[in-house]
């Protein structure tokens, strides 16, 4: 092989040489924060509420979305810190524009957490020029991880209720204690019930009297006692009464059912409200 082809055989090789690889990309900061608060999803399905409280707040941090703030606030309520959640759901509202759906939602956890305060004569705690230690999180890909599009929302996970209850967290007041749509619903219904007694026991008494003047042969009514024409009259009414009595029944029994279920539910969920339509006046509930 003579010099010259060498040279150009030596120059092929660099030509070819494998460039190094691209340097990859960071993460945006949103991209950061959704992976932070997919971890602290995670915690939280663990009832590990505090660190995931300090997961959302570092999401939030990184991308200050209303939806992080609130699911923060949320778990440290469940984690027994309502200071904290207070600060986190009054910082919300001072921040967030009115129209924001979360801003409703951490006003109203703000009043409950406001009256849990003052049961306990709890003095919320100055916030901390430090910022609290949070745990470094983890690396995208390594560990478990849950995909994307199967992690729930932060919204979703700040609307699980649990049921534990921390030692050092303030007894709740009851769901039904300020229920008012439930409370509703029952009295209405047991007024119902009681009224639907009223007309079917008049028109069992008002039915007897009437049959009492039936005194000649083949049951009929005697003329002395009444007249045909007021027989049929009365007769009437005491079946209207019949049909109010049964109809209002089982609107009682319903609105008893209704009011039982709604005495379950959370207060802050539930809304029922009269509304107008093309047929009248109705009424509208959202649960």
């Amino acid at each position: 092989m003579t010099l010259r082809s060498a040279l150009l055989v030596l120059t092929g090789l660099l030509f070819v040489a494998p460039a190094p690889a691209a340097a990859r990309p960071p993460q945006d900061a949103a991209s950061k924060a959704r992976v932070v608060s997919e971890q602290a999803i995670k915690f939280f399905e663990r009832k590990d509420f505090s660190t995931a409280a300090k997961l959302f707040l570092q999401a939030f941090d990184l991308d200050p979305a209303p939806d992080y703030l609130y699911s923060a606030g949320r778990a440290e309520m469940d984690a027994g810190q309502l200071p904290e959640a207070q600060r986190d759901f009054q910082r919300l509202v001072e921040t967030t524009d009115a129209s924001n759906r979360f801003y409703a939602k951490a006003q109203a956890r703000l009043v409950e957490v406001g009256t849990a305060l003052a049961a306990k004569a709890v003095t919320p705690p100055p916030r901390s020029e430090q910022p609290a230690k949070v745990p470094a999180p983890l690396e995208p890909g390594s560990g478990p991880t849950v995909a994307p599009e199967k992690a729930l929302p932060p919204e979703k996970v700040a609307s699980v209720q649990t049921v534990q209850t921390k030692v050092n967290a303030p007894s709740p007041e009851p769901a039904h204690a300020t229920n008012w749509p439930g409370r509703i619903a029952a009295g209405t219904g047991a007024a119902a019930c009681v009224g639907a007694a009223y007309l079917l026991a008049s028109a069992a008494f008002a039915q007897n009297d009437l049959d009492a003047k039936r005194t000649l042969p083949g049951a009929v009514f005697n003329p002395k006692l009444i007249s045909l024409s007021q027989a049929k009259s009365t007769q009437e009414s005491i079946n209207t009464r019949i049909v109010a009595g049964w109809v209002t029944g089982g609107i009682g029994v319903a609105a008893l059912g209704l009011g039982a279920w709604l005495w379950t539910k959370d207060a802050s969920r539930v809304t029922i409200a009269p509304a107008l339509d093309s047929s009248g006046v109705v009424v509208a509930g959202r649960f």
